[in-house]
């Protein structure tokens, strides 16, 4: 419902016919990356060079930062990270109180091995989700009164979104410091996402593995104890506790651990694979049409 919603909004801001029938062939193409962004199937790269001439166009009447940040999100996704950083950058000078598109900008420089800048990032985004939280409530009292169902859902959508990127911006700058070598830091990071999320396995892994890379074996076991009892299928947690438990004399519960990994096999994909996986970067369809209705 919401792309025909933003079909609607789009048509009705370009008035020649020509130009309509041509955003009309562009426009297909969004559904297609909705899902892709909702976790659904990687398309093929003529979705995303579709998404591309698409924003492209709009940009050329509508110069709104979720445009530019759609136009990234494309460029990312093709390999073009030059123009995927330049989009970016733009938005953010459109509108700094965003946290989506400093969040994309941790990714997309994670990605590309920054991790200092990844990590830099990652903080403002961390910094700016309060900020946009608010931005969302004041859309939220502008269209109370709505009586079409699917706006709200829209907004309910952008709210559980900031909710899920907040935990895993802390996930994020977990990472990104267990790269820089900086595993006080990671420790940090894992403790204040924890304050907030109680139940979440991997902060409790990130901070079993600062306190072990930091020889603090006791404290890294009951981390790794906690990650487990919310996930029993961590293979790296089993890993690092039975390390932990070698370097306690625990030789019993070691054997158990390893038996488990060599079990378990280590047919995972490499932390930066699983990083980009975790959580693709934003989308924001939703939030031009709420302002189209603002």
């Amino acid at each position: 419902m919401y792309l025909f919603l933003l079909i609607t909004v789009v048509l009705v801001s370009f008035p020649h016919e020509a130009l309509r029938n041509h955003i009309n062939r562009l426009k297909s193409v969004e559904g297609e990356l909705k899902c892709f962004e909702g976790g659904g199937p990687l398309p093929d790269r003529d979705a995303f060079k579709g998404g591309v001439r698409y924003y492209e166009v709009l940009l050329k009447y509508n110069n709104d930062s979720l445009v530019y940040g759609n136009l990234g999100f494309c460029h990312f996704y093709l390999g073009n990270y030059t123009q995927a950083l330049a989009s970016y950058r733009k938005a953010i000078e459109k509108e700094p109180q965003l946290y989506f598109y400093y969040w994309d900008m941790g990714l997309l420089n994670y990605y590309l091995g920054d991790f200092e800048k990844s990590r830099y990032f990652f903080e403002r985004a961390l910094f700016y989700i309060p900020v946009t939280s608010k931005y969302y409530d004041k859309m939220r009292s502008r269209i109370t009164d709505s009586k079409n169902e699917n706006i709200h859902h829209y907004l309910l959508a952008c709210y559980y979104r900031l909710s899920q990127d907040r935990e895993d911006t802390y996930i994020k700058l977990a990472q990104c410091h267990r790269f820089l070598n900086n595993p006080a830091k990671m420790f940090e990071a894992s403790s204040a996402g924890l304050q907030y999320f109680p139940k979440s396995q991997k902060l409790y892994y990130y901070a079993g593995l600062s306190r072990f890379l930091q020889n603090d074996y006791k404290n890294a076991i009951a981390n790794f104890n906690k990650a487990l009892s919310l996930d029993s299928n961590d293979v790296k947690a089993y890993y690092y506790r039975g390390l932990c438990f070698e370097k306690t004399g625990q030789k019993i519960a070691r054997m158990v651990d390893f038996a488990k990994v060599a079990a378990m096999g280590e047919n995972e994909k490499s932390d930066k694979e699983k990083f980009i996986e975790m959580k693709r970067m934003h989308l924001n369809t939703e939030l031009i049409v709420l302002r189209y209705f603002m």
